[in-house]
Parts: structure tokens; C-alpha cells; sequence
């Protein structure tokens, strides 16, 4: 399409929507009525209607009155706006048929891939020119490498090259090449392309690595690149050959552009098994496996790692130029694993295998079937059994989630007292192997716990020594701090959504904060309190919201102070964002301010995850998460960046800023709340 559009042939700009029901065309983003999108013919009224992200189905339901603004028109040019927009809108009449496609390339104004491509013939097929002929007495395979030949398209390394470069222009830009496999040419009558470009002739478009350190020319080029004084020590990022050109030696790990990058440069024996390989991919388990000395594509299905929660895929590819044309290149767009959720990391596709590297369980002995009587989680008895019998280990999946999707067809043990044991805080690899190699780094308790000995109980080795908000922990960025009570404390955070966009943490390494002593319900009570003060006096009121979530090792109450004029419509936003994904707030409203939050302590269970936000004027809208129940991790967020018209900034990630701007920041808030600081 972008090509298209450099030639000045935009497509869609002959596909208008034909809108039948409108439930599957936006209402202000796509081109449905008129010659352009409603955002663009209406911008005003874009920007002071409370449902921006609907169907057109869905906002012609709505009866259409001023109450639907966030404020009434101002000026004549809004009115005017405002006015036309009614009169369009009255003349629009939905049916009852689905959305589609019109086409204006011909006169059935029915969009098909075959109109699309006859309408590209039409106007990109070339007529004329040179005849070909085809000589009869040679065979076919012959005639077409000639044709080829001539026609300059033979897949050279010199027009591959070419068409890597206009692969990194149409479909990129990539941030690195990485080659697999045999780098240098077979034969030395090859190697002059290869030395046009390690001799600086022709340039390199990315940074680009390579691994197959062998074939002709190969000695020659990498001695004397081992020689440069650049070169010379431990360099497990690559010896620059030249510039965006790097050989990656031997063995190594380095990070490129946040993902770490492990490699291994060696030739396998024919059979192509080599345990060495194998051992170190089941050791480090990457999240992708790329291999090309087999000279053939394989692309298996992912496979799922012992004690990890990602999968792997691995990717075999063809050489340059291979006579059967398999696959020779592959491009992935990787996220590094420190900036992804837990849920996004861990998800697994449908045709998700077990690890080719993991033996099958040997069937256990029937003296070991006979012995069914003793308390399976007896260390001294466990420590007895054979350490291959992979029957009797615990299936990680449930006894994390309390599902599987492999259901009785799974290999590993579904145990309800063991997931019983790890909600209480367990640790697993205790529960599944008698022991655990971390010792005392591990933060889960090493002992069987009796019902009711949770997590909130436990003692200080349950305590993350690696947890963001435990002021105990070394990794506090106590920068972003701004009140600290006895119980909880206050601080601003880390990309924030607004800019005083604060957080209400406990001291204390608690799960979630409905369930806190009430003497820290106290002090959160008034932390709320004075912040909404503060926030007032500038023109703002306080939306609250929690997501507690099982897993959870350390409560935040958010705080994100929106205008005004605002705040009327938050509880509208998150009930259509609620009906978008499929469920109904409980509203849960108190005769006094905080009776809501009282409510929702009272009835709070704490085996089940639950999202609750609480409104300006002190009424909650909580959620039960059912356990697979698919709830975005930053719902609440995403919402008031939507009300706020901040969809930019819904993700955390995506708003970091730099230690100087963040000290600066919690300085010009520390100025401001000083004198609302119940802690002052």
C-alpha cells in the first residue's frame, strides 16, 4: 500500500465503507459518510464527545443531545460545527446487514481480490518491448535461466543483496541482520561480490553479524581483521570487519537493542545431532533458536521449556540462492522480556509442543504404584523416588491458574492440594522436587503450610527482596518518593499517565490493600482525603482504582487527578469500556464518602482477583476476575487515557522519563502537596 500511495494510486480511496448494521465501522475513525472520516470533517465535536472509540452501530443507538458533550459548545464556529453535525447525523439509517467494502475500480461496487488485481493490471502491466523467444531444442530449465540472465534477475548475491536493501526500505527499518550459517562462498570464483562489500565499495544498509566464519576467502579476511588494534581483547559483541559489518567468534552473549543475543559458530557432525547444542538450548531456553548449516527451512511449532514460562521457536533456514527456493530470510519483531508482562510472556499458542528435549517419563514400578499411602509432599520420601520418573512432577500451569489446557491428555500431576499449598505461598519447585536449589534468594516458603497461613502472615523471607516498592529492598527508586507514614506511603509514578499521577503503596509487603489492618485503613483513609484536597485546589478531582490480582506480590492504589469538567463522565467511560470486554460493574455507594470502600472491604474474597475504581463522588464500580478470564493488566489506566485523550500514553513503558526529569518532577509536587501532607 505504501508504494502504491509513492505512485499516487491510494486503494482505499476506492473501497468506501458500505455501513449495513455499523457494528463493525468506527463511528468517528473511518471513511463511512462523506468524503473523509468524521474526526476530520468535525474535529470540534470529536473533541468534546465522551464516547470516542465506538461503532457506528453503537452510536446510532444514542439518542444524540448536548448531555452526550463534555461541555456544550462555545462560539459560533462550534455551534455551527455542532448544528451541521445533527443534520448529518439525522439523515444517516442503518440495516440490517454486515458492513462491507464498496468497490469504484469497476461497476459492481462489490470489493474482491480479483477486481483489486485487475485493476493494478490495467495500469502497471507493461505491453511492449522486446519479444522472447524460446528455443525448442534446449529444455525448459535452460530457456528460463536465460531469460532470467538477461532480464538481469538471477539471484546473484549482488541482486540479493539489492533486494535486502529494498526490503529494509518497503518493509522495515530492521535494526540488524543477523547471518546463519556459511557466510563466505564455496568457491573462490564467488567471492569477488562478498569483496566488493568487505573491501568498502558498495555499502552496507544495517549492522550485520555473522557467524559461518568459514569458506573461500574466509581465513584471509578474518586474520586480518583479528589483527586491528580495535579488535584486540574480549570482545563478545563482534570484530568489526568493516563498517555495519561484524564477526561474531566462537562463542558468546551480548545485548543488541535490549534483547541478549547468544551465539555458537560450529560445524555438527553429518547426522546433524549434536548434544552440545542441545544441552545448552534446553540450559539457557531462548525465546527463539535460529540454525541454517542444514541447508533446508524448518520452522517447528513452539515448544514450552521445564521451569519457564515462554516458549521457543525455532527457525532453520535455506541458504542464499538454494536451487528448491526455500525460505532463506526471516525477519521477527522481538519485545525484550524486561519491559513485557507476565501474561504477555507466558502466553502460548494453541499449537504449543513439549520440549524435543525433555526425555519421555519412564513408567513407574508397580513397588512404587504400591506405595500410594504416603504424604506426597514428604521430603525424605520424595528425595527416594527416581529422579527421571517425570509422571509424579506437578504440572506448572495448574497449579499456578487451577487450569490446563491439555486436560487428562497432560503429562504432569494436577494436584489441587499442591495448588492449595502454593496459594498459601509454597514454593513450587519444594512442592514438586522436595527442595529448592535458591535456597534462602528463594522468596516463598520452604515448608508445608496449614489453611489460613497466607502469604500476608508470613515472615520476612516472604518478603520479594527484589519487589519495586518494598522500602526494604535495595531496588526502591526512592527518588519518586513524596510522604511516608507509619503504615503507607506515597509516591509519584514511574511513567506516569498524568503528571501528578501518584501512587499510595503499604510499607509492609501486602498483596492488596482491602485487606490491611484497620489502623492502615486509617492512614490510607487520610492519605485519600488530603490528596483530593490538594487536587481540588487545582482544579481537579481523584479517581482511585486497584487491580488485585492473586499474583500479586505488592499493593498500589492508583491516583490520577482528571479536570473537572471531566469528571462527570468517568463512570460512564468505564461502563462501556466494561461492556466492551463483556461484563457489568457492581456499583457499590455509601451514605458517607468512604462507606463504599467499607462495602467493598467487607465482601472482598481474597481467593479471587478483583478490579474496583472508585469515582470522585465516592461511589465504586468493582469486578470479579474470573480465573481465565482475559483482563487487561492496565484496564484502568487505559481508560482515563481514553477520557483524558491521552491514548498515547496507556502504556507505562511508553512514558518513562529520565532520573533528572523524574527528581524534578516529585520536587514540584512535594512543593505543592507540602501543606496538604498529613505526614508534615
Amino acid at each position: 500500500m505504501r508504494q502504491l500511495r509513492q505512485r499516487e494510486m491510494d486503494l482505499l480511496v476506492l473501497c468506501p465503507i458500505r455501513v449495513g448494521d455499523g457494528l463493525t465501522t468506527r463511528f468517528w475513525q473511518d471513511r463511512w459518510v462523506g468524503d473523509q472520516p468524521l474526526i476530520d470533517a468535525f474535529p470540534w465535536v470529536f473533541a468534546l464527545d465522551i464516547f470516542q472509540q465506538v461503532t457506528v452501530g453503537e452510536q446510532v443507538q444514542i439518542e444524540w443531545n448536548l448531555d452526550l458533550l463534555c461541555r456544550r459548545p462555545r462560539g459560533e464556529a462550534e455551534q455551527v460545527q455542532w448544528e451541521t453535525f445533527m443534520v448529518q447525523m439525522s439523515e444517516v439509517l442503518l440495516v440490517g446487514r454486515r458492513d462491507r467494502l464498496g468497490w469504484l475500480g469497476d461497476a459492481s461496487d462489490c470489493f474482491s481480490v480479483a477486481s483489486a488485481c485487475k485493476w493494478l493490471d490495467s495500469r502497471f502491466l507493461f505491453v511492449g518491448g522486446r519479444i522472447t523467444r524460446w528455443n525448442s531444442w534446449i529444455p525448459i530449465k535452460l530457456n528460463l535461466l536465460l531469460w532470467r540472465i538477461r532480464n538481469g534477475i538471477l539471484p546473484s548475491r549482488e541482486r540479493l543483496s539489492v533486494h535486502g536493501i529494498m526490503v529494509n526500505k518497503s518493509t522495515g527499518p530492521f535494526d540488524a541482520l543477523l547471518c546463519v550459517g556459511q557466510f563466505f562462498p564455496d568457491a573462490s570464483e564467488r567471492l569477488e561480490e562478498l569483496t566488493e562489500y568487505i573491501e568498502g565499495r558498495k555499502n552496507i544498509p544495517l549492522p550485520t553479524y555473522f557467524i559461518g566464519d568459514y569458506g573461500a576467502g574466509a581465513a584471509k579476511v578474518l586474520s586480518a581483521a583479528a589483527k586491528e588494534s580495535s579488535n584486540q581483547g574480549f570482545k563478545m559483541d563482534g570484530l568489526k570487519i568493516r563498517d555495519n559489518l561484524f564477526w561474531l567468534k566462537g562463542s558468546g552473549k551480548f545485548t543488541l537493542h535490549g534483547l541478549s543475543v547468544a551465539y555458537l559458530s560450529e560445524i555438527s557432525d553429518s547426522t546433524g545431532c549434536d548434544s552440545t547444542i542441545s544441552e545448552i538450548v534446553s540450559e539457557i531456553k531462548p525465546r527463539y533458536h535460529v540454525a541454517g548449516s542444514k541447508g533446508v527451512y524448518y520452522a517447528r511449532e513452539p515448544y514450552i521449556n521445564d521451569n519457564a514460562v515462554h516458549v521457543t521457536r525455532f527457525i532453520g533456514l535455506a541458504p542464499v540462492g538454494n536451487p528448491s527456493k526455500q525460505k532463506f530470510i526471516h525477519a521477527i519483531s522481538p519485545t525484550p522480556s524486561s519491559t513485557m508482562s507476565t501474561t504477555d510472556i507466558s502466553t502460548k499458542p494453541p499449537n504449543t509442543t513439549l520440549s524435543p528435549y525433555t526425555q519421555e517419563p519412564e513408567k513407574r514400578s508397580s513397588e512404587s504404584l504400591s506405595d500410594s499411602q504416603y504424604w506426597r509432599y514428604d521430603v525424605s520420601k520424595r528425595q527416594k523416588t527416581k529422579s527421571g520418573d517425570q509422571s509424579d512432577k506437578l504440572c506448572f500451569k495448574f497449579i499456578s491458574s487451577g487450569s490446563c489446557t491439555r486436560g487428562e491428555t497432560c503429562h504432569f500431576r494436577h494436584d489441587m492440594e499442591a495448588r492449595e499449598q502454593s496459594m498459601r505461598g509454597v514454593c513450587f519447585e519444594f512442592l514438586n522436587k522436595g527442595k529448592c536449589e535458591r535456597g534462602q534468594d528463594c522468596t516463598f516458603k520452604h515448608s508445608l503450610q496449614e489453611k489460613g497461613d497466607g502469604r500476608t502472615n508470613s515472615n520476612s523471607n516472604s518478603r520479594s527482596k527484589e519487589c519495586w516498592f518494598c522500602l526494604s529492598s535495595p531496588n526502591v527508586e526512592s527518588h519518586l518518593i513524596t510522604s511516608v507514614a507509619e503504615n503507607y506511603y506515597c509516591a509519584l509514578a514511574k511513567g506516569p499517565l498524568v503528571q501528578d499521577h501518584v501512587l499510595i503503596l503499604p510499607i509492609e509487603h501486602l498483596p492488596n490493600t482491602l485487606t490491611s489492618p484497620p489502623e492502615c485503613e486509617i492512614e490510607l483513609v487520610k492519605f485519600q482525603k488530603s490528596l483530593k484536597d490538594y487536587f481540588k485546589k487545582n482544579g481537579k478531582e481523584v479517581v482511585f482504582f486497584e487491580f488485585v490480582y492473586i499474583k500479586t506480590t505488592h499493593a498500589n492504589l492508583q491516583v490520577i487527578p482528571v479536570p473537572f469538567s471531566r469528571a462527570s463522565a468517568v463512570q460512564d467511560i468505564f461502563s462501556l469500556a466494561a461492556e466492551k470486554l463483556g461484563f457489568k460493574f457492581t456499583v457499590i455507594k455509601g451514605e458517607k464518602g468512604n462507606d463504599g470502600r467499607k462495602m467493598l472491604r467487607s465482601e472482598f474474597n481474597e481467593r479471587s482477583s478483583l478490579f474496583y475504581v472508585e469515582l470522585p463522588n465516592g461511589t465504586i464500580l468493582s469486578h470479579t476476575v474470573e480465573e481465565n478470564e482475559k483482563f487487561p493488566v492496565q484496564f484502568g489506566r487505559e481508560v482515563l487515557a481514553g477520557l483524558l485523550n491521552m491514548a498515547d500514553r496507556a502504556d507505562w513503558r511508553s512514558c518513562k522519563l529520565s532520573k533528572d526529569e523524574e527528581i524534578q518532577m516529585v520536587e514540584r509536587f512535594k512543593n505543592g502537596f507540602q501543606e496538604y501532607d498529613p505526614n508534615q
